[in-house]
């Protein structure tokens, strides 16, 4: 088994788009625990399950570095002494609105504002973290560029083993599949808007850098460690 680990923002135990996104997706991944999703008129539980089968693996968060291997020479111990040093170095950032979106075809969470602090976050932590990713497997290459991607996508692929970094990215929280149906597209967003009106209010802050893991591919990421940020 070779485990797989990534760079995320994950919300803080207790606040408000932590509580509301873990039910929404049927779990948390700091505790691994599953967790009852919330109903959807009209809408069956299984359907709402299949709907969420994605996020809900990866847990709640928003990517700054992509799930990478680690490379041969370097251990766990590394990784996490280098996320704390640069976490300390770094300062946090508070998005004052987030609003619901459609990306290609599934809904996620972006902010409003804030998108030049969040691009130089994401890609100071590609850049930063890239000694510690190993080379992707060919398989997983080939796997990347077989989807539709532009050719500056199939570059970055080859550069950072990842399509949406640097220029091409975009901070966001996906909260389900893509839907290719409209109608059914447009009564999740609507129940999300219920749902997370709260979040949608208010402000929200990327106060930590979260190291996420998966012991397989087979398995979900957990969370196992937060890094704070400078206040």
């Amino acid at each position: 088994m070779t485990p797989r680990y990534a760079v995320y923002f994950a919300p803080r135990l207790g606040e408000a788009l932590q509580l509301i996104g873990n039910a929404w997706l049927g779990r948390d991944a700091a505790s691994g625990g599953l967790l009852p999703q919330p109903r959807i008129p009209d809408l069956s539980p299984d359907l709402l399950h299949a709907l969420t089968v994605a996020p809900r693996h990866y847990g709640l968060h928003a990517t700054l570095k992509p799930p990478f291997r680690l490379v041969p020479r370097l251990q766990e111990a590394d990784l996490r002494d280098a996320l704390a040093k640069f976490a300390a170095t770094r300062s946090a950032i508070q998005i004052d609105r987030m609003e619901l979106s459609v990306i290609g075809k599934f809904l996620a969470l972006v902010p409003t504002d804030a998108a030049r602090e969040t691009q130089d976050l994401a890609a100071q932590c590609v850049r930063h973290f890239d000694r510690f990713r190993a080379t992707p497997l060919a398989e997983e290459t080939t796997q990347r560029l077989s989807t539709c991607l532009t050719p500056r996508q199939q570059v970055l692929v080859a550069e950072w083993g990842y399509p949406y970094v640097l220029d091409e990215y975009r901070f966001h929280i996906t909260l389900t599949e893509g839907i290719a149906d409209n109608v059914l597209r447009r009564k999740l967003g609507d129940a999300l808007a219920e749902l997370f009106a709260t979040v949608l209010a208010g402000p929200i802050r990327i106060a930590d850098l979260c190291l996420f893991a998966q012991v397989d591919r087979s398995e979900p990421f957990r969370i196992i460690d937060r890094y704070p940020l400078k206040a």
